[in-house]
C-alpha cells in the first residue's frame, strides 16, 4: 500500500492494482483498477507511472512455465489505469529496491534434477521382453540469484539495463544508494555461517558489478539485522 497525496495505491493478489480516492476521508471510493497476473512482490509509484513486480507470472511465450515480471502502468488517468509495458524477469523475484531512476530486482532461479534418457531395460510382456529406454536423473547446476536493473531514465525506452548472476539463492537483501548486499546462509549444523555478496549499483544508469564477498559466523534472522552506516556495512547474526 502506498499513499501519495489524496490517492491510495493498493496492490492486491486477486484484484491487481487498485486506486482509492481519499479526497473525502469519510467517503473513500475505488477510483480505478487494473489487473496484473502473478504474486505481488513490490510496487513503486513514480510521477504518473506505476511499477509492479510480481512472481509466478505466466511466461510471455504462453508456455506452462512461470517466471517473474515487471508491469509498467500508466496512471495519468486514475479512473482508467492501463498497462503500457511488461518486462519479463529471470527467476522468481523476492525483493527489489529503487535507487534514483533505476529499480533493482533480486530473483531466485532454482534448478532441479531432470530426467534424461540413457539407461536401457526390459519389461516382460507374456512371452516376450519389450526393450525400453528408462530414464535416470541428471544433475543440473545449483540455484542462482539474479540482480537485474530496470532503468526509466528515458520514458520512451524503459526496460532491462543490466543483469548479473550469482551462485546460490537469497531471500533477504539490504540496499544503499550505491550497493546491494546479498546474504546467503549456510545452515551447517556444527558451524552455520552467512556469506554476504557486495553488488555495486553506483552507476546511475543501472550498470551492475559484483565486487566481492565475505563470510561471517552465524545466520541472519531478518532484513533488519543489516544496515550501512558511514561507510560500514553492519550485520547481526545468530
Amino acid at each position: 500500500v502506498k499513499v501519495i497525496g489524496n490517492r491510495m495505491y493498493v496492490l492486491n493478489n486477486y484484484r491487481g492494482l487498485v486506486i482509492v480516492n481519499l479526497e473525502d476521508d469519510k467517503n473513500p471510493y475505488v477510483e480505478g483498477s487494473v489487473q496484473v497476473l502473478g504474486h505481488p512482490v513490490s510496487m513503486y509509484i513514480v510521477d504518473f507511472l506505476g511499477f509492479v513486480i510480481v512472481s509466478n507470472a505466466p511466461t510471455f511465450d504462453g508456455s506452462s512455465q512461470y517466471s517473474g515480471a515487471l508491469y509498467i502502468i500508466d496512471l495519468l488517468d486514475n479512473t482508467n489505469p492501463r498497462i503500457v509495458q511488461m518486462v519479463e524477469l529471470t527467476g522468481y523475484p523476492t525483493d527489489s529496491r529503487r535507487v534514483g531512476q533505476v529499480i533493482y530486482v533480486v530473483s531466485n532461479e532454482e534448478n532441479y534434477y531432470h530426467w534424461g534418457w540413457g539407461m536401457r531395460g526390459g519389461v516382460m510382456m507374456d512371452d516376450m521382453v519389450l526393450e525400453i529406454e528408462s530414464s535416470e536423473p541428471e544433475e543440473e547446476e545449483g540455484p542462482k540469484t539474479h540482480v537485474t536493473s530496470i532503468a526509466f531514465t528515458d520514458p520512451g525506452n524503459i526496460g532491462e539495463k543490466d543483469s548479473v548472476e550469482i551462485d546460490g539463492n537469497a531471500g533477504l537483501i539490504h540496499a544503499s544508494s550505491f550497493a546491494i548486499y546479498v546474504p546467503q546462509p549456510n545452515y551447517d549444523y556444527k558451524s552455520p555461517e552467512t556469506k554476504f555478496i557486495y553488488v555495486d549499483i553506483s552507476d546511475p544508469k543501472g550498470d551492475i558489478l559484483v565486487r566481492d564477498s565475505i563470510k561471517v559466523p552465524g545466520l541472519l534472522m531478518d532484513r533488519y539485522q543489516m544496515d550501512h552506516y558511514k561507510g560500514t556495512f553492519r550485520v547481526v547474526t545468530q
